[in-house]
């Protein structure tokens, strides 16, 4: 697993979600399909990088001090 690409990933995921938000917040609270995906993918996502730095991984580059 690479942690920046995961990172990067989830950050696409959530800025798509608020975009979508932003352009029909009226359709937001349905949950539509489109919203969904986007959601599984952070989840997938936490999920791999959590695992990988509790399993002592190294952070993604932007939370490298």
């Amino acid at each position: 697993m690479d942690p920046d690409e995961t990172l990067a990933s989830m950050r696409r995921a959530a800025e798509t979600i608020n975009r979508l938000n932003a352009d029909r917040p009226e359709d937001f609270g349905t949950c539509n399909a489109e919203i969904a995906i986007y959601a599984v993918t952070i989840a997938e996502n936490f999920q791999a990088l959590d695992h990988w730095l509790k399993s002592k991984g190294f952070l993604p580059e932007d939370w490298q001090r």
